[in-house]
């Protein structure tokens, strides 16, 4: 299974994961968070997810577990604090947690994905362009495409 983690579960985790599950043959896939369950992406989020096809609206964020990492075969986080979080709370697990902005086969200077959340649409689509190109670049390497 890939897990894809973010900080809140509303924003880019939920879209990556709605993105590898429109791949055919895809592995399974889920996305978690570290802080507040039971919410909704921001509307910000649905409208650019929607203008480029992709429908999480029934989403609602879920608080990672121990047993969603152990059960994943590869972790993807977005920025330094989703890696540090997931390498100190299940330390025995961080050969399994990867960088998703690493697979961008577009360099734009930074390995982290930034939260887009409160930043505007503008944000939003440039993130969600982002996440489809690691995704794309992630899956044909663990055989999801």
């Amino acid at each position: 299974m890939v897990l894809f983690v973010c900080a809140g579960n509303i924003c880019r985790s939920p879209y990556a994961e709605r993105v590898w599950k429109s791949f055919e043959g895809a592995v399974a896939v889920d996305s978690a968070g570290f802080i507040g369950p039971d919410r909704a992406p921001p509307g910000e989020a649905l409208r650019a997810a929607a203008a480029r096809r992709v429908d999480h609206a029934d989403h609602r964020s879920k608080l990672l577990t121990r047993d969603m990492v152990r059960s994943a075969d590869a972790i993807f986080a977005f920025d330094s604090s989703n890696v540090a979080l997931l390498r100190r709370e299940h330390p025995g697990e961080g050969g399994k947690v990867f960088w998703l902005g690493d697979f961008d086969p577009v360099w734009t200077g930074t390995r982290a994905i930034s939260d887009p959340w409160g930043r505007g649409a503008r944000e939003f689509r440039s993130t969600f362009a982002r996440i489809e190109r690691c995704v794309a670049a992630a899956s044909s390497v663990i055989g999801a495409q």
